[in-house]
């Protein structure tokens, strides 16, 4: 049976090291992998500071924002689809085209969300709310939401011999009130066929999640340690 090895594009080439390649191969792999999350981090920042985004003061996702979120999923969708495959059946020795296919996947995303307007931060905090709404009490029971809540489980469900692993993409949800509920149901509902064309979507929600996260924590260690040591006076 096949094992579909995704979630974050960098746990995935972390893994892979470890299965075996050594040496002066892996330091120079892992270099390069660091790299292109570097690059991929800064160009999330631009694009944040290019398209400010702040938690409207309600919380809860205008419709337009949210039909722009779909739009970029449905224009990725196909390309999530190849990737995915490129992982059901991966070796050591495609490590390198797996990585470039990785960040070309990561890219294409980016540039889908440049496309509609909308910066990585708002991406991520749509679908963190999305996921939310889909993991709570009220969204789980909803008869409205079914379809969309056993497709999105389906993603992140294991055979009980472990032989078809899949990224847990529960995490990636936030607390949610029963207005953003409320809101984010009637949303969901408006564009279900649409979410469910896109729904392996979610594992480039994760990728875009894990780096702009991995980036901002490093960039924060980076500062603290810049920071000058406070002098007493004595």
């Amino acid at each position: 049976m096949k094992k579909v090895f995704i979630g974050c594009g960098i746990a995935v080439l972390v893994v892979l090291l470890v299965l075996g390649v050594v040496g002066y191969h892996v330091v120079k792999f892992a270099k390069s992998v660091g790299d292109e999350v570097n690059k991929v981090g800064e160009q999330f920042e631009a694009l944040d500071a290019q398209l400010a985004f702040q938690v409207p003061p309600d919380g809860l996702i205008r419709k337009d924002r949210f039909d722009a979120w779909v739009d970029i999923r449905l224009k990725t969708a196909g390309e999530t689809d190849a990737f995915i495959e490129a992982f059901d059946d991966f070796s050591l020795k495609k490590i390198t085209s797996l990585r470039d296919q990785s960040f070309s996947y990561i890219y294409s995303v980016t540039d889908a969300m440049e496309t509609a307007g909308m910066s990585p931060k708002e991406y991520s905090w749509i679908s963190q709310q999305v996921v939310g709404v889909l993991d709570s009490g009220d969204g789980r029971s909803n008869p409205a939401l079914r379809e969309i809540v056993i497709a999105f489980d389906d993603l992140s469900d294991t055979d009980e011999d472990f032989s078809n692993r899949k990224q847990n993409l529960h995490t990636l949800g936030i607390p949610v009130t029963s207005d953003q509920i409320e809101r984010t149901t009637r949303l969901l509902v408006a564009r279900k066929d649409d979410i469910l064309t896109s729904m392996k979507v979610f594992y480039a929600d994760a990728i875009v999640t894990g780096i702009n996260e991995q980036f901002r924590r490093r960039q924060h260690q980076d500062d603290w340690k810049e920071e000058p040591a406070s002098v007493e006076n004595t």
